[in-house]
């Protein structure tokens, strides 16, 4: 024991000074303050029910709502210690004003909760891979390739106007888009490479098929509109399949007349099923993605599907709804980003 040393007897008013300067550990101080904020925050962000079959999703994470919840709950009642602590803020009718969610599925058709009876569409399992299927115009890219065709055709006016009747579904879709390419008839092909500049890709669409890619998943694009615009699109963003109707051309002039069958509703439902059989991704791990009515039979037969910024009557039918010109917010709802 020789080699250990008596301690050292410190007079007290040394050892007053050195308490007095010692490190008062305010950083490990801060760090429990911050842990106390961040767990009152968690709090008050709890998820409260917008009604009984929507489950709120706010861009980053999707929020599973309690299933059972009374219809007066609609009402914001504040007596209930499940709804935590209120934002302020001032509300109407339950929900702080100018509070919307970014996008949400409707309960009763995707379910998320173990209450309730088993939905005819499966939850997407994250462990699977997924097959993403995209309508083009107003979604894959934010324009309408056919109303760019016209414009430089100098009947874009009358083209906008059949498109819109077309999309929401009062006019039949082959009809009306043989209606529309017969107006171009006489412009040359090289039109196609002038109106591709102008083609902009909707935000996020590079980060959703990049994170489907990663994932092992595959990204497809139905179209009504051209192979001769998408195909350098397809190229350019990595697309692993895409179809689109073809356009007529004589001696580098277009005919006004289309080549093939036309791609409508029925054709883009059955390119999702070919595509998923080919890859042997299950139906319930499909996903469609649009924003018209000649997307909505693409939409029936797939597991989940997703209207973006989409046409009243797409909205209605769909299991997720994006409100947000953003294509990358697809991902947290499928599990992969959140």
């Amino acid at each position: 024991m020789a080699h250990l040393q008596p301690a050292a007897q410190l007079a007290a008013g040394e050892v007053r000074a050195r308490r007095e300067g010692a490190p008062r550990h305010h950083d490990r101080l801060d760090r429990v303050a911050r842990l106390r904020h961040l767990r009152r925050a968690h709090r008050t962000q709890r998820p409260r029910p917008v009604g009984v079959h929507r489950v709120r999703f706010d861009g980053r994470r999707l929020h599973h709502l309690r299933p059972g919840a009374p219809e007066a709950r609609r009402g914001g009642a504040a007596d209930d210690p499940r709804q935590g602590r209120r934002r302020r803020g001032r509300r109407r009718g339950g929900r702080r004003q100018g509070a919307r969610p970014r996008a949400w599925i409707q309960r009763d058709r995707f379910r998320h909760h173990r209450g309730g009876q088993r939905s005819d569409r499966s939850p997407v399992n994250p462990a699977t891979r997924f097959l993403v299927v995209l309508d083009a115009d107003s979604t894959l890219i934010q324009d309408e390739v056919i109303e760019l065709l016209a414009d430089v055709a100098g009947s874009g006016p009358e083209v906008a106007e059949v498109t819109e009747r077309a999309m929401r579904g009062e006019l039949d879709f082959a009809e009306s888009l043989r209606a529309r390419v017969k107006t171009l008839a006489g412009l040359p092909d090289t039109v196609f490479a002038d109106v591709g500049r102008r083609i902009r890709p909707t935000d996020g669409v590079r980060e959703l098929i990049a994170g489907l890619h990663a994932h092992g998943s595959r990204v497809g694009v139905v179209s009504g509109g051209f192979h001769e615009l998408l195909d350098p699109l397809a190229a350019d963003l990595g697309l692993d399949h895409w179809r689109a109707n073809r356009l007529e051309v004589e001696d580098g002039v277009l005919t006004g007349g289309l080549l093939g069958p036309v791609i409508d509703a029925a054709a883009k439902a059955a390119a999702l099923q070919e595509w998923a059989a080919a890859l042997g991704v299950d139906a319930a791990q499909t996903i469609a993605v649009g924003d018209g009515a000649n997307d909505l039979q693409m939409m029936g037969v797939a597991g989940l599907a997703v209207a973006f910024n989409a046409k009243p009557r797409v909205r209605e039918e769909a299991d997720v709804i994006v409100d947000v010109a953003d294509l990358s917010q697809l991902l947290p709802v499928l599990g992969l980003r959140g």
